[in-house]
């Protein structure tokens, strides 16, 4: 697969210490997302990177609509940001 990834136009691999610079996808707001499916099981995550504030928490929310719309298998999906306060 490496292979694969190396051959596309563009790709370069990086050197250790420029992969350590890397922060992508770390930091900002957590938000636990909670996925059940339309034969009744459900499961949360805890994920983490989206914005602060009230936008982290619309940013969630696109996720669950974005999910719901693009899987049938998924009957609901929640969100409860530490933006919210979890669990209120």
């Amino acid at each position: 697969m490496l292979n694969n990834i190396l051959n596309l136009k563009g790709i370069t691999m990086l050197k250790k210490a420029e992969q350590r610079t890397i922060s992508a996808g770390r930091g900002g707001q957590m938000c636990s997302v909670t996925i059940r499916s339309t034969s009744g099981r459900g499961q949360s995550v805890l994920m983490e990177g989206f914005a602060d504030g009230e936008a982290g928490s619309a940013e969630a929310n696109n996720y669950c609509v974005r999910l719901l719309a693009s899987d049938s298998s998924i009957s609901s999906c929640g969100y409860d940001c530490a933006h919210d306060g979890f669990g209120q």
